[in-house]
């Protein structure tokens, strides 16, 4: 009992639902003779002050208060005739039964455990009911199958893209930013399928190349038939609005299509082509919020962001000379940007 009851007490408590844990109670005291009575409120009153200290992480205090109680019960119940027993026994296991929920409270839950976890779609709907726009990519209505003119248009003065990507070992979604003059990036439509097609050119970076070997990490695992699947954001300056397209892409070397975006001298080594699968405005809300355009929402001078920590020591030589030559190599984009120079990679 003096485990049972403040389990029963807790459970129903986390739910809200205090009054039908106290009824509860009530009708199992009112069952119990007057001498188990007097143990069972005992238990319960050590085992949930007990946890209460256990779950905040003063463990010391609840072990030293069980210590306490212990003596205490020991005194007012022989020990002989099993009752004061049975009650610190109850207590020992209400502790070591709460213990763990409040490990994983105090992390945060971020096994997943908590009442609190939303975890179907069904209880997202609940909570976030549909609107008249639809409940998914397959019916909502301002998703289509291709690009209109006002989506092509929006491309043609978009300087910069968010390529999102899937590693496919570990499953980990990639986001990539890429750049350059407004309508960089190109779209071709197949007269016979009238389906359209992003010509993406991918200029000199990190190398790490992480997106091109997503594309062909998904391309590896599937069949002949089954094409790599990317998202791809695209952003206009000063426009609260974005366009949100999805398809099959894969890499390649046409020499045409290389030769089509050579910018500042430099031809791209591989251009991302993705057939469009989907493609739909998403709404200013996020933009509005943030004012992220608004000049005047702007931090006062740029964050200094340097990578020379990650290769070397931070402040030792050579971190301070890997940061050197970035910023060099920065200088250099510039210029070329500024039609001084070649781009060049490194």
């Amino acid at each position: 009992m003096g485990y049972l009851i403040p389990k029963y007490i807790s459970k129903l408590s986390k739910y809200g639902d205090l009054p039908a844990a106290l009824h509860g109670l009530a009708v199992v005291v009112a069952c119990l003779d007057v001498r188990e009575t007097k143990l069972v409120w005992i238990g319960i009153i050590f085992a949930m002050s007990i946890s209460k200290i256990a779950k905040v992480g003063h463990h010391p205090v609840a072990f030293l208060s069980l210590a306490a109680a212990s003596y205490f019960l020991f005194c007012l119940q022989p020990l002989y005739d099993g009752e004061g027993l049975v009650v610190l026994l109850g207590i020992i296991i209400a502790i070591y039964i709460q213990r763990p929920e409040a490990s994983r409270e105090r992390k945060g839950d971020i096994e997943g455990d908590d009442e609190c976890i939303v975890r179907s779609i069904e209880e997202l709907r609940q909570i976030m009911p549909a609107g008249l726009g639809g409940n998914c990519l397959e019916d909502a209505k301002k998703v289509i199958g291709y690009l209109d003119d006002q989506m092509i248009n929006f491309i043609h003065h978009s300087p910069l893209i968010y390529l999102a990507t899937v590693d496919n070992t570990t499953k980990y979604p990639f986001i990539s930013p890429k750049g350059d003059k407004p309508g960089f990036v190109t779209v071709r439509q197949n007269h016979e399928t009238k389906k359209h097609t992003l010509i993406i050119p991918d200029r000199p970076g990190n190398r790490l190349l992480f997106g091109l070997q997503n594309i062909l990490g998904q391309r590896e695992s599937g069949t002949d038939h089954e094409t790599a699947k990317v998202s791809i954001l695209f952003e206009v300056p000063g426009t609260g609005s974005t366009l949100r397209c999805g398809g099959s892409a894969w890499l390649s070397t046409d020499p045409a299509l290389i030769r089509k975006h050579v910018a500042r001298g430099c031809p791209p080594k591989v251009v991302i082509l993705v057939d469009v699968d989907h493609a739909f405005f998403h709404c200013s809300k996020a933009y509005m919020r943030s004012k992220v355009w608004d000049p005047k929402s702007w931090p006062s001078k740029p964050l200094n962001v340097t990578f020379g920590r990650y290769f070397a020591k931070k402040g030792s030589l050579l971190a301070s000379k890997i940061d050197s030559d970035v910023d060099k190599h920065y200088q250099q984009i510039q210029k070329a940007i500024d039609g001084e120079a070649c781009e060049e990679e490194k």
